[in-house]
């Protein structure tokens, strides 16, 4: 086209107000960040969800219904009573069953981000048994994050189904914007939704993005249907143990029965390190230590960590997981959490009392294979022994696709050499008798877990496998079972009729049973009917498992599936000693076990002197062997 002299001034005039009105609407926008920065943020969000039709998806994803489907209401002022149905709890059991899991607020603009399985507020679920009575509350954890969102009416927080490309820079950009806003602290970012544990007389929920968040239990003084007395929940806030702890805390924190410590460890997925820390019964952070784990990769090209979501404890060591499933950020890329690209390691710690001053060591195997839940661990002369199941199945798990394929775990032993000068080789036994159950949340005698000596037995909760059409689903459980460590073998299958599905079941110490059986629990959880959304909760015999229950109770309230629980006596919350005759028994028994061990010390005495003459024709092998206004919280509490 010839220039027209006439027009190009026209032209150049066009240009220079298109110009001007981008680099305005650029300064507009600089301003909007500037000064209304939470607003840009939300603006950004609400686009990224509009472009990835992400509301949809979670509308229908099968993590957020189903079993899973959230509650929208609380039963906290008035407990409620449940209808015993079946049998009678022990006359002896008085305390509280506590299950915290995902429940993500309805209503409004919530439910607009991309839902993953480990989202969700966290809510904590109650039921407290007093002579033979059974009452139930729920209550969500006034965590920042809930607030905040319960006070928008909307999605605030990312999600992990958020972080995929390629929108995941324009995601975190939004993240920025709000995160200047509302000055939350990074480590009290979190929902709480994953395990509880009673620290001293300190109740805690934990997960392992975050700072422990501190909840307390309050009988109720409402008399209605005979429920003063039971227990509902009044949340407290994140603990960071006078500003000392500066590193997220393990969802599974385990105890330390001779010095009564809490020892944790965790996974930090910016520095790729491990803290490591102790935790006194006065709440005092004793130590933390920031390890480094093993390469994944021969040439060391990409930073990577093994997902440690749990960790096992001896007098000795802490072990944690490192290999199999682990964490990279081209992970991310490919739009997946944590994918098995490794083999199955561990990073070992030792340990002396609340110190950790000797050289972590890293073993490893040739085996491709997970841990998720370790059931414990214990020591031998010269090696460490960790019971857990183990997967080749556990792929990659994506952040935003309804893919969450059954997985197949195996009860597995797995023997550590003690060394520190690093190398070594794990060796792995499992158990092979049990093609009808995958078992997961893996769990044994709370006072037999971290003491250093073997443990016979474990339990665990079987996944429905994806025959079973119509209850298969995230944490959803057809069966549970027991298992022998000694022999290596499934002693016990126990089906859950059609159409109910189990979640964890927590063990309950038989008061007053013997110290040497580790079967002597109780094992407690609820139900959930998959086709009518009908909700029990169920007692077991450990020591004699039966499809029959001990006690089954019926809630007219629905109780969602969540994710771990526990139980405590009234006494342990209190922090008082246990009831004299349980006591009296628990001395008994250890003084019986100690005579035992003494006897057997002679007899081995006596055998080698008989080797060393030669009588039988012996040989040379040895035997094994948050705030102020926090604590004030807790004092009234």
């Amino acid at each position: 086209i010839t220039p027209d002299n006439t027009t190009q001034p026209k032209h150049r005039t066009m240009i220079v107000l298109l110009f001007k009105l981008g680099f305005l609407s650029f300064l507009l926008l600089v301003a909007a960040t500037l000064f209304f920065p939470f607003e840009s943020g939300q603006v950004l969000d609400e686009l990224l969800n509009v472009l990835s039709g992400s509301a949809a998806y979670t509308a229908n994803v099968s993590t957020r219904n189903g079993v899973l489907t959230p509650v929208d209401n609380e039963i906290n002022d008035h407990p409620i009573e449940l209808t015993l149905i079946q049998g009678a709890p022990p006359s002896d059991l008085n305390g509280v069953f506590l299950r915290v899991g995902p429940n993500e607020l309805t209503g409004n603009n919530h439910g607009r981000m991309t839902y993953h399985l480990f989202d969700g507020q966290g809510m904590v679920h109650a039921v407290t048994l007093k002579d033979g009575r059974a009452f139930y509350a729920r209550s969500w954890l006034r965590t920042p994050r809930f607030q905040l969102e319960r006070d928008q009416g909307r999605d605030v927080f990312h999600r992990i189904g958020t972080l995929f490309f390629p929108w995941l820079p324009f995601r975190l950009l939004a993240q920025y914007f709000k995160y200047r806003s509302h000055n939350i602290p990074p480590l009290q970012h979190g929902t709480a939704n994953t395990n509880i544990m009673l620290w001293g007389t300190r109740l805690y929920a934990l997960n392992e993005a975050s700072l422990p968040f501190e909840f307390g239990l309050v009988a109720s003084s409402n008399n209605k249907n005979g429920g003063a007395g039971a227990y509902t929940i009044q949340s407290i806030g994140y603990n960071d143990f006078d500003t000392k702890l500066d590193e997220p805390v393990t969802a599974h924190p385990r105890r330390d029965p001779e010095s009564n410590t809490i020892v944790f460890a965790s996974y930090n997925t910016k520095s790729y390190q491990f803290p490591v820390g102790e935790i006194s019964q006065d709440n005092t952070l004793l130590s933390i230590r920031k390890v480094s784990g093993r390469n994944h990769f021969a040439d060391n090209s990409k930073p990577a960590i093994g997902w440690a979501h749990d960790a096992a404890l001896t007098p000795n060591y802490v072990i944690i997981p490192d290999g199999g499933s682990i964490f990279t950020f081209d992970n991310l890329k490919r739009g997946v959490f944590v994918d098995l690209v490794s083999t199955l390691g561990f990073t070992v710690v030792p340990r002396h009392n609340d110190t950790f001053d000797a050289k972590p060591f890293v073993v490893t195997s040739t085996h491709k294979e997970s841990i998720v839940h370790i059931a414990t661990a214990w020591e031998t002369q010269d090696a460490i022994v960790v019971a857990a199941p183990i997967s080749a199945d556990l792929l990659a798990i994506p952040v935003n696709q309804d893919s969450l394929q059954y997985t197949h775990f195996r009860f597995a032993k797995m023997t550590l050499p003690k060394q520190q000068s690093g190398g070594g080789e794990v060796a792995v036994e499992t158990i092979d008798n049990a093609s009808q159950c995958s078992p997961e949340f893996p769990r044994v005698h709370p006072d037999w877990d971290a003491t250093g000596r073997p443990v016979p037995f474990a339990f665990a909760s079987c996944i429905t496998p994806p025959e079973d059409v119509a209850r298969v689903g995230p944490v959803s459980f057809n069966a549970w079972a027991k298992f022998d460590l000694e022999e290596m073998r499934m002693v016990n299958y126990i089906p859950i009729p059609h159409p109910w599905v189990i979640g964890e079941l927590a063990p309950v110490p038989k008061q007053g049973a013997s110290s040497n059986d580790s079967d002597a629990v109780w094992l407690m959880g609820t139900m959930v009917n998959v086709e009518t959304s009908q909700s029990r909760v169920v007692l077991y015999d450990g020591q004699s498992p039966s499809e029959q229950p001990v006690a089954l109770w019926e809630s007219s309230e629905r109780i969602p599936a969540g994710f771990h629980s526990q139980w405590y006596y009234q006494w342990q919350l209190l922090g008082q000693e246990p009831p004299v005759s349980v006591a009296v028994a628990t001395e008994a028994q250890e003084e019986e076990r100690q005579a035992e061990d003494e006897e057997e010390s002679e007899e081995v005495e006596v055998e080698e002197e008989v080797d060393e003459k030669g009588d039988l024709g012996g040989n040379d092998e040895g035997n094994e062997d948050t705030t102020t206004s926090q604590t004030e919280i807790h004092e009234e509490l």
